[in-house]
């Protein structure tokens, strides 16, 4: 399958996400790191924030955001590429339980309730 410019078109996957979106209320714990990610499976994918001392958090993203593979890009709900493996972020959230909804592996995890700029 090709895209109108003749590009392979890549695939879309889901991602941990939660029910917040932008203007909802919001937790105000800060995450910084680096974006790092891989695919858990057809039409999944995980994207988490690896801190400088090296810890992994588990993140669920607002809302509507996806990921595109090859190479991964996480993309917000408008579909705007917002990180990539490697990308520093700093975003603004809370850890809280993840519900069964949120497609998380873990049973705690970062939900982001930011809003991230495109690169």
């Amino acid at each position: 399958m090709t895209n109108a410019d003749d590009q392979p078109s890549r695939t879309i996957v889901d991602v941990p996400t939660s029910a917040w979106e932008p203007g909802d209320p919001a937790f105000l714990a800060g995450l910084e790191g680096t974006v790092q990610g891989e695919q858990t499976g057809p039409g999944k994918c995980r994207i988490w924030v690896e801190r400088d001392d090296g810890e992994i958090v588990p993140v669920v993203w607002p809302h509507g955001y996806r990921a595109r593979l090859d190479p991964l890009e996480l993309l917000d709900a408008s579909g705007a590429v917002v990180a990539v493996v490697g990308t520093e972020i700093s975003v603004a959230g809370g850890f809280i339980p993840t519900e069964p909804s949120a497609q998380s592996e873990a049973d705690e995890a970062f939900h982001v309730m930011d809003d991230l700029p495109p690169l």
